[in-house]
């Protein structure tokens, strides 16, 4: 009786390795123009947004051009009327237009939330609104504290303008406002895993083609936003010695970082050092403790803000 023998499998030729490759680099390709068609569903903001961002800039914007481009996009004006007269800021009396809105809270808290409301408003659906409020409030608190940041940073020759800081530390998770938006079934494997594991949302996040750093550049170069907000989007997880680091963009990872600790949800805060991040800023000693100290206000604020405006 002869014995059967088991044969080897062949070693794979050149040539078989290659066409993998080339299948296996087909196939991702093919994906990210899957995720790119998605992505490209999410409308662009308000044509206002970027001029208001312009204000931010500019020494001679007055409060009468803020007034005219917060009324050129009625959906801007309606909601930052509901806002003003919303239990955040409690008016005595109703305010029922833009100009007495601007004279109750001043010119750079109504430039604030015009911007809010222009950042957020190609991400409201129904269906995932507790999901995109989540998020909304992390960004609402990120932006209080990176522009409480800048204040601190500035005084060390850095110089990052408080409006600026506030704007980059409200945009600087719109990749993960798109994750939810449009791959609403990853982003539950991503919180499932965050939350199993005990790890950021961040880390789970490389486990998936795409995280929301990438897709936050992405959409930061598709709403045209300036280099040094694009910039503090798409690296604001990257380590302190990367080029590719600024202080605006430590500053919004610093910022990140405190407002997971507000507890706002359920997820683990990204693993950071805080004493290089002290050191990189140069923040005067204590504040990052003062700070740690205003979060309780800080996040009943962001809180209140987010459930108005979404």
């Amino acid at each position: 009786m002869g014995i059967l023998l088991h044969r080897q499998a062949p070693m794979a030729t050149t040539t078989q390795v290659s066409l993998s490759s080339k299948v296996i680099d087909i196939t991702v390709r093919s994906r990210q123009k899957a995720a790119l068609e998605r992505l490209e569903s999410i409308p662009t903001p308000p044509l206002a947004l970027n001029e208001i961002i312009k204000l931010l800039n500019d020494a001679d914007s007055s409060v009468l051009r803020l007034e005219e481009l917060i009324l050129s996009e009625p959906g801007i004006a309606a909601m930052v009327i509901k806002v003003v007269n919303s239990p955040v800021y409690y008016p005595v009396h109703p305010i029922e237009t833009i100009s007495r809105a601007i004279m109750f809270l001043g010119f750079d808290e109504i430039k604030k939330i015009a911007m809010k409301v222009g950042v957020l408003s190609p991400f409201k659906q129904k269906d995932i609104v507790q999901e995109l409020s989540m998020i909304a409030n992390h960004s609402i608190a990120t932006a209080m504290i990176t522009a409480m940041l800048s204040e601190q940073i500035s005084q060390n020759n850095y110089g990052e303008d408080r409006s600026l800081a506030y704007l980059v530390g409200l945009v600087h998770d719109i990749g993960r406002m798109a994750i939810v938006t449009c791959f609403t079934d990853n982003w539950k494997k991503i919180r499932y895993k965050a939350k199993s594991e005990n790890i950021s949302l961040f880390a789970a996040e490389k486990s998936f083609l795409f995280n929301h750093t990438l897709i936050g550049n992405w959409l930061a170069d598709r709403w045209q936003l300036p280099g040094n907000i694009k910039n503090a989007v798409a690296n604001h997880h990257a380590p302190l010695n990367d080029s590719a680091t600024t202080p605006l963009s430590a500053a919004v990872q610093l910022a990140d970082y405190l407002s997971y600790k507000l507890g706002l949800d359920e997820h683990t805060a990204p693993d950071i050092n805080e004493e290089a991040f002290v050191l990189y800023l140069g923040i005067p000693a204590g504040f990052l403790d003062y700070m740690k100290s205003q979060l309780g206000a800080i996040k009943k604020l962001s809180s209140d803000m987010a459930k108005t405006m979404l």
